[in-house]
């Protein structure tokens, strides 16, 4: 689940009518990113606007990974075979190498260490506004990073901290901190509103419920 931002992109504009006009290309986004909640301990701010669009990342039917497939309709494509970048680079123009390790930019000295990320995340069940996301900077849990909550749809969203800095090991205590500062708020009530509206919906049954798997995922930055 990623969140893109158009303003990021001001040459192209709206990125979702630049791939289809310029390219061809039609990717549905699951919602239009409408409203952007940031959230500190003791304060609060939003930004209302065509901020960009929610996509869905992975395996699932309606990915971007999958609909990129689906428009390769006479563009054969090869699973389960090892290739050789430095091979394939005398037979193409151009060969795209995401493999998802850093072994092969740092062959091509492409590398840059720019510092430790480890992102915990997990899923969180309740009702949101698939049009908000929140971003949460809290240095009690989050240190120099953040935490954000991005809606999948109407019931469920990615929770996600972000360390910077940190090991593992204490990305999990960070991890932990946040996690317990979710499940003691609900939308209905209570006196933590950390996690209430507007990103979430108010009503009787808009408990947050998170679930964080027992699992850290760590990230480099790559120059190119």
């Amino acid at each position: 689940m990623v969140v893109y931002l158009s303003f990021f992109e001001r040459k192209v504009g709206d990125i979702h009518n630049h791939l289809r006009e310029t390219y061809g290309i039609y990717v549905k986004p699951l919602a239009e990113f409408r409203h952007m909640v940031m959230r500190s301990a003791h304060a609060e701010t939003s930004v209302d606007g065509n901020l960009g669009y929610f996509w869905e990342r992975g395996k699932g039917a309606h990915s971007l990974e999958n609909q990129l497939l689906a428009e390769l309709r006479q563009t054969p494509v090869h699973y389960n075979r090892p290739a050789d970048y430095k091979e394939l680079a005398g037979k193409y123009d151009y060969v795209v190498v995401a493999t998802g390790k850093d072994t092969a930019s740092k062959e091509l000295d492409v590398w840059e260490d720019c510092g430790r990320v480890v992102m915990t995340g997990g899923v969180a069940l309740g009702s949101f506004d698939p049009n908000t996301a929140v971003v949460y900077a809290n240095t009690g849990y989050a240190g120099s990073g953040y935490a954000r909550l991005t809606p999948v749809n109407k019931t469920q969203a990615v929770v996600a901290l972000y360390c910077i800095g940190k090991q593992p090991g204490e990305a999990d205590v960070q991890s932990g901190i946040f996690g317990r500062a979710g499940r003691q708020s609900d939308v209905g009530g209570g006196s933590d509103r950390h996690f209430q509206r507007p990103g979430l919906r108010s009503g009787p049954t808009a408990a947050l419920t998170i679930c964080f798997p027992r699992t850290c995922r760590r990230t480099g930055t790559r120059k190119v």
